[in-house]
C-alpha cells in the first residue's frame, strides 16, 4: 500500500475519532449539567469522571467547564453523603466514609486536571475575557482546596491569585470584552477576597467606585437584560452588600464615612429592588442618599434605616438621621431570631435618649422585619424606603372615592350568612363573612352614592377586580378571606417574584378570594402575581380587610406577600394584617379608621387612632 495514503487514512480514522469523542463529551457534559441541575450530583460526577478515561479528553472543547461542574457534583453528592453518615450506624458509617473518601479523590483528580488546563491558558492569554475566564476559574477550585484540606499553603495561593485579579482583570472589568454576568462573578471574586482579609475599606471602595455605578446603568437600566435575569443579579447584589453589612461591626471600627456610605447603598439597593420588580415610583430616587433625606426632615422627626448584617451570626443594624446630624449614627438593635425578627430590640431602640422625643419616627424595616408588628406608638412611620419621605404626600380626601370588594358569595347565588364569629380566611368552603354586610351598610350610610362603588354578592369578579386598573381611587377597600399558602411558597424557593424557567411564581401561592372561589378555585380569586401586574398609581389606599395579607416570605432580599404585590402595582397607602384576624374585630377597625379619615384627619394618624378600639391592636399595620 502506498505509504501516504496510509498515512492519510490514519489521520482520517483520527479525525473522526476525535470528531466522535467530541461529540460524545458534550452529550456527556450536557447530562452531566442535567444531572447537576435535577439535583443527582452521583450521576453528573460519574458521567464527567467516564470522559478520563480517554487519552486526549483535555482537548475536548468546553472540557474546562465540564470539569468545573464535575467539581461541584463532587462537593453536593459529598455533602448528600455526610447528611446519611450523621444517622447511620458503626457499619454504615465506616462505609459512607469510604465513599466520601472516593468521591474527594476524585474531586482532587478533576482539580489537576483543570490546574493543567487554566494554568496552560493563562501562559498564552492576551485579552482580558480569556485571563477572566481562567483566572476566576482557578481562585474558584482553589478556594475549595483550602477550605477543604485547610492547608495553608491553598490559603496563600488563593490569596495570591485574588490579588493577580485584582491588579490585572478589576481596571478592565467594565471595558466591554466581558459579558454581565462575567463582570458579576469578578466583582464577586473581589468583594470576598476583601472580606476573608477583613479589609472593609476595599470592599467599601470597590461597591462605591465600580461596582454600584455599574450596575445601575448595565442592570437596572439595561433594556437588553430580561427581568428574571435582573431579578437573579438582585439578589446577588444585596450579598454583596451584605459583606459591606457585616463591616459594621464594632470589631472592625468602622469609620463615619464608612457608615454614611453603606447607609446610601443600603437605601439605594432597597430602591433599585423595588424599580426591578416593576415599581415606577422609585425610577427618580435611585440616586437618593441620606443627605437628601435629611434635607427633607423637619426639626421634630427623625429618619431610621435598618439593615441586616448575615455572617456566622446575623445582626441588625439602624442608621439614624435628623435634621441636625453631621453624619448618620449607627446603633445596634440586636440578634435577628425568628421568635420575634428582633422586634423586641427596635421596641426599646425606639425609647433611647435622641429617638424617643420626636414626634415623628420614619423607619424602614429589614425584609424580616416587614411582617411584624413594630408597635403601634403614634410617632412611628412605617415606609418602605426612606426616599418615600421625598415624595409629594398623599393627602388624605375627607369626601373620598372608595371602590368596596364585600359582602362577597364565595358560592355564587349563595346569600347565606355564617353565623358564629370566624378568622378571615377560611380552610373549608369559604364562608360570607357577617362583618363585610356591617361595612357596607356603614359605607352605604356616610358615603354618598356617586363617590361610591361596590362590587358585592356575586359581582365581586376577578375580571371587576381587574378592571380598577388605571382607575383614579382614594380608596379600594377589600373585605375577604386571603390566603398565603406556606408549604407551597417554600417548595417554590427557587422561582423569582414575577418570573420563573415554569412560568409561575411565588406571588401566586397568596391572594384575595373572590366570588365564585367555591365553585372555581382559580376563576374566583385573584392571585398576588396578577395583582401586581396591575396599574394602581392612581389609588391612594388599599385596606385589606382580611386575615395575613401582609405575611409573607423573604427570598434573596424581595418581600413576597399580598400587601408587597399592591405596593409593586404602586399604591403608597396599604393597611394589612400580620396574621389571622376575627371578623367582627376587623370590621370595628375598618369602621373606625373611614370615620377618622371622613373627619378630615390623615392616615397615619386615622389608623392608630382606630387601633384604640381593637382587642388586638398588634395584628394591623400600616405601610405609608
Amino acid at each position: 500500500m502506498n505509504i501516504q495514503l496510509l498515512k492519510n487514512c490514519i489521520l482520517f480514522a483520527t479525525i473522526i475519532c476525535l470528531r466522535s469523542l467530541s461529540v460524545s463529551a458534550q452529550i456527556n457534559a450536557e447530562k452531566a449539567y442535567a444531572y447537576y441541575y435535577s439535583g443527582d450530583y452521583k450521576m453528573g460526577m460519574q458521567k464527567i469522571y467516564n470522559l478520563t478515561d480517554y487519552d486526549n479528553f483535555l482537548d475536548l472543547p468546553r472540557i474546562d467547564e465540564i470539569l468545573y461542574c464535575g467539581i461541584l457534583c463532587c462537593e453536593e453528592y459529598s455533602k448528600e453523603l455526610q447528611l446519611q453518615r450523621d444517622i447511620r450506624d458503626e457499619n454504615g458509617w465506616r462505609n459512607i466514609t469510604a465513599q466520601q473518601q472516593n468521591v474527594w479523590n476524585i474531586e482532587v483528580e478533576f482539580m489537576e486536571y483543570l490546574d493543567v488546563i487554566c494554568d496552560k491558558n493563562l501562559k498564552i492569554a492576551k485579552d482580558i475575557k480569556t485571563k477572566h475566564h481562567y483566572l476566576s476559574l482557578k481562585i474558584r477550585y482553589v478556594s475549595i482546596l483550602s477550605s477543604a484540606t485547610e492547608d495553608k499553603k491553598f490559603e496563600r495561593e488563593a490569596k495570591s491569585l485574588c490579588n493577580q485579579y485584582i491588579k490585572e482583570i478589576l481596571p478592565n472589568l467594565q471595558n466591554g470584552s466581558l459579558d454581565v454576568g462575567e463582570v458579576f462573578e469578578g466583582y464577586n471574586i473581589v468583594m470576598r477576597h476583601y472580606a476573608e482579609n477583613n479589609d472593609i475599606k476595599g470592599a467599601l471602595n470597590c461597591m462605591k467606585d465600580y461596582i454600584e455605578p455599574w450596575f445601575l446603568i448595565s442592570v437596572v437600566r439595561s433594556p437588553s437584560l430580561d427581568k428574571p435575569v435582573k431579578l437573579t443579579l438582585m439578589r446577588q447584589y444585596k450579598a454583596l452588600l451584605n459583606l459591606l453589612n457585616y463591616g459594621l461591626e464594632a470589631e472592625f471600627s468602622p469609620s463615619h464615612d464608612y457608615i454614611s456610605s453603606v447607609m446610601d447603598l443600603n437605601i439605594k439597593a432597597k430602591n433599585m429592588s423595588f424599580v426591578l420588580n416593576g415599581n415606577r415610583m422609585y425610577e427618580s430616587h435611585l440616586g437618593d442618599g441620606w443627605r437628601d433625606i435629611q434635607k427633607s426632615l423637619s426639626e421634630s422627626s427623625v429618619a431610621i434605616e435598618l439593615c441586616n448584617a448575615k455572617g456566622t451570626d446575623e445582626h441588625i443594624f439602624a442608621f439614624i438621621v435628623d435634621r441636625k446630624s453631621k453624619y448618620p449614627r449607627l446603633e445596634y438593635c440586636g440578634h435577628s431570631y425568628w421568635s420575634g425578627r428582633d422586634v423586641f430590640g427596635f421596641s426599646h431602640l425606639q425609647t433611647r435618649d435622641g429617638i424617643k422625643e420626636y414626634k415623628n419616627i420614619y423607619y424602614s424595616p429589614t425584609e424580616e422585619m416587614a411582617f411584624v408588628n413594630a408597635g403601634q406608638h403614634r410617632s412611628l412611620h412605617r415606609l418602605h424606603s426612606l426616599s418615600e419621605i421625598l415624595m409629594d404626600e398623599v393627602s388624605a380626601n375627607s369626601s373620598p372615592l372608595i371602590f368596596s370588594f364585600s359582602d362577597i358569595n364565595f358560592t355564587l347565588g349563595d346569600s347565606t350568612i355564617n353565623d358564629r364569629d370566624m378568622h378571615k380566611g377560611a380552610e373549608r368552603d369559604t364562608e360570607k363573612l357577617r362583618g363585610a354586610k356591617n361595612e357596607l351598610n356603614y359605607l352605604r350610610k356616610v358615603i354618598t352614592s356617586s363617590k361610591l362603588r361596590i362590587f358585592e354578592s356575586d359581582n365581586a369578579t376577578k375580571d371587576a377586580f381587574k378592571s380598577i386598573s388605571d382607575h383614579q381611587i382614594d380608596i379600594l377597600h377589600v373585605s375577604s378571606h386571603a390566603y398565603y399558602n406556606k408549604d407551597k411558597s417554600r417548595r417554590d424557593s427557587n422561582t423569582d417574584l414575577l418570573s420563573s424557567i415554569e412560568g409561575t411564581s411565588i406571588l401566586d401561592n397568596c391572594g384575595i378570594k373572590l366570588s365564585g372561589y367555591n365553585d372555581d378555585n382559580e376563576l374566583g380569586c385573584i392571585t398576588a402575581t396578577e395583582i401586581s401586574r396591575l396599574n394602581l398609581t392612581k389609588v391612594n389606599l388599599v385596606i385589606l380587610d382580611a386575615c395575613e395579607t401582609g405575611t409573607g416570605d423573604v427570598r434573596g432580599g424581595d418581600l413576597y406577600s399580598l400587601a408587597e404585590a399592591f405596593h409593586t402595582a404602586g399604591v403608597r397607602y396599604i393597611l394589612a394584617t400580620t396574621s389571622r384576624v376575627e371578623d367582627r374585630d376587623a370590621s370595628n377597625v375598618l369602621i373606625e379608621f373611614i370615620n377618622e379619615i371622613l373627619q378630615g384627619n390623615n392616615y397615619h394618624d386615622s389608623f392608630c387612632k382606630s387601633l384604640a378600639i381593637s382587642i388586638s391592636p398588634d395584628k394591623y399595620v400600616l405601610w405609608e
